[in-house]
């Protein structure tokens, strides 16, 4: 989805929102980025906002899909556990 930086926040609750929809999972994390960019903003972090916490991170996946680098889905679940 395209959006202005000034709705990320916004984003972030939808997104979270629409991933709980028959979604066994919860979500614990929603990040955005620039098409192409390997470098993640979080948005949104258990259930609240952090769009304004300029808090970044670096993927390294042979894609755009940042699932698909070991290392930074490691990262992830130390640095965001589910509760």
């Amino acid at each position: 989805m395209f959006a202005n930086p000034d709705v990320f926040g916004l984003i972030g609750e939808a997104m979270e929102i629409w991933n709980g929809s028959g979604n066994p999972y919860d979500t614990v994390a929603v990040f955005v980025s620039s098409r192409g960019s390997k470098t993640l903003q979080l948005v949104r972090s258990y259930g609240k906002d952090a769009s304004n916490s300029n808090t970044t991170f670096e993927y390294d996946a042979f894609n755009e899909n940042p699932g698909n680098d070991q290392n930074f889905v490691r990262m992830m679940r130390e640095k965001y556990p589910l509760k």
